[in-house]
């Protein structure tokens, strides 16, 4: 049980709580049910044993007759079970007039009350009106004969209850009128019977009802959270290049049509915070781009009069390398303002990676010869490219590369077709990331805590500019897993036709 999946759905948990609900109001009914239909049977077999006895308590001065209530008791309720009912009469002294063969053994005929001891327990009705009236003839095997009747009796109230013989249960009334006191006993095997089957009904029928309203809950909540599915489904599909995008509130119900329109209305902040920060970044690279231009012209003219060795050159040649290194961020910070309004103008061509691989390789080897570069790469493998902002691509992750690697260490490119995709994979000795640094890589302006010194030349651009310029050619650069001293990024871009 610890290791099954916890699903944690609303639409899930209504379903379980129809379920939960329904079963325990199933419950609540069917068990209530169950019984009052249990005691209504037994109420039922309760008045169709008094209205059969009563005649015969009502009209008859001799024994003879009980054989025939017994047998009218056995025809109704066990006609072909001999043992399905008895019969015990006694008269006012206590002796016994009439006694059953089917009579328990266990059952001690001397345990019921005689004749008047639970008089003041039974209550006394008024008898049924007479069958037939004194002088009244009766006719029998083809003669008539007089009969001569009792006045109408005292019946006392029949007293039942249920008793078992072993597994066998019995239902037990105890009657009588100033004579005798008569004692029937009937088989509740039909009532178990029709109890065990009312028992299976509910049992099969409990748990489809609940079934049905938990999939009812299902269908319900399902419905009723279709609006929120379809927001959860539009907003997926905005992103930075579809922020003016809205939800259409439609026909939704109130609450749900409210909720879209906050959702509209924070769309609508968050564009305008959006282009305001991508115009500023725009605006801002602009604008310092004619700046420095003057700048560097100035400086350069100014290292050319300087005097050799002088502290003028120096200091000259300093400043210099600052305005390249402020060219360079300001230039990445066009592109990422133009990636991040979807206006970076690709001028796609086709293009052999595998030459321009290359190319970096020999570069690198320049730049860093103390690092052992090797290549893999297979022949004439083309993608339709922007040729420099590819090359910035490339040129990005090979810096990164030198940057982070360790004295001696080495660089390993790897180019292979995979499907309809170039996986270009280069990696490098050093270091390696923390693992708490391996989701904020691709973050601007983010550089691990080893590389914040300005030993290490960077400002934390280049590999998030790379990856915007991957996705804008359709394809994508990640941090594979590496080794603690290893550290590999994939650039994937679509393959094309040659030329």
């Amino acid at each position: 049980m610890r290791n099954l999946p916890r699903v944690r759905t609303f639409r899930y948990r209504i379903a379980l709580l129809s379920l939960l609900v329904s079963g325990v109001a199933l419950l609540a009914f069917a068990i209530p049910a169950w019984i009052l239909i249990g005691r209504l049977d037994l109420q039922r077999i309760d008045n169709e044993v008094r209205l059969r006895v009563l005649p015969h308590l009502a009209w008859h001065p001799d024994n003879r007759h009980w054989g025939e209530l017994e047998d009218q008791l056995r025809y109704a309720y066990g006609p072909s079970d001999e043992t399905a009912v008895f019969l015990l009469v006694k008269n006012r002294a206590g002796r016994t007039v009439y006694r059953s063969k089917t009579w328990p053994e266990s059952l001690d005929p001397g345990s019921f009350p005689a004749p008047g001891d639970r008089a003041s327990s039974l209550s006394i009705q008024e008898p049924p009106p007479p069958l037939r009236s004194r002088g009244e003839f009766r006719r029998e095997g083809g003669r008539s004969r007089r009969e001569a009747l009792l006045p109408p009796t005292r019946i006392r109230q029949p007293e039942a209850f249920s008793w078992n013989e072993g597994i066998r249960p019995w239902r037990v009334a105890i009657t009588g009128n100033e004579y005798v006191t008569v004692i029937i006993g009937v088989s509740l095997a039909g009532h178990r019977s029709a109890m065990l089957m009312t028992t299976m009904a509910l049992l099969l029928a409990l748990p489809l009802a609940a079934l049905l309203a938990a999939g009812g809950g299902w269908l319900l909540s399902g419905r009723a959270l279709r609006p929120v599915r379809e927001l959860t489904e539009a907003a997926e599909t905005i992103t930075v290049q579809g922020l003016d995008r809205r939800i259409s509130a439609g026909d939704a119900d109130a609450e749900f049509a409210r909720l879209i329109s906050v959702f509209n209305a924070m769309l609508e902040r968050l564009e305008s915070s959006f282009q305001q920060a991508t115009r500023f970044s725009a605006d801002a690279a602009h604008e310092l781009k004619t700046p420095l231009m003057v700048l560097q012209a100035e400086l350069e003219q100014a290292l050319q009069d300087a005097k050799d060795g002088s502290r003028e050159q120096q200091v000259y040649g300093n400043l210099l390398e600052e305005v390249q290194r402020l060219k360079s961020i300001i230039r990445k910070l066009l592109l990422l303002s133009l990636a991040d309004a979807g206006r970076l103008e690709l001028s796609l061509e086709p293009l052999n990676l595998s030459a321009a691989l290359e190319t970096v390789r020999e570069d690198t080897e320049a730049l860093a010869p103390d690092l052992g570069v090797s290549i893999q790469s297979e022949p004439d493998i083309w993608v339709a490219a922007d040729a420099e902002l590819l090359g910035q691509v490339l040129h990005n992750l090979a810096a990164n590369a030198i940057k982070y690697n360790r004295p001696g260490g080495t660089i390993r490119y790897q180019l292979q077709r995979r499907g309809t995709l170039a996986r270009l994979t280069v990696a490098n000795t050093g270091p390696g990331i923390p693992p708490e640094d391996v989701g904020k890589v691709f973050q601007r302006f983010y550089r691990a805590s080893k590389a914040r010194d300005r030993s290490v030349d960077g400002v934390g651009l280049g590999l998030s500019l790379a990856r915007e310029i991957a996705r804008a050619h359709g394809g994508d650069l990640t941090l594979a897993r590496g080794g603690p001293d290893t550290t590999t990024f994939v650039l994937t871009l679509p393959l094309s036709d040659p030329p």
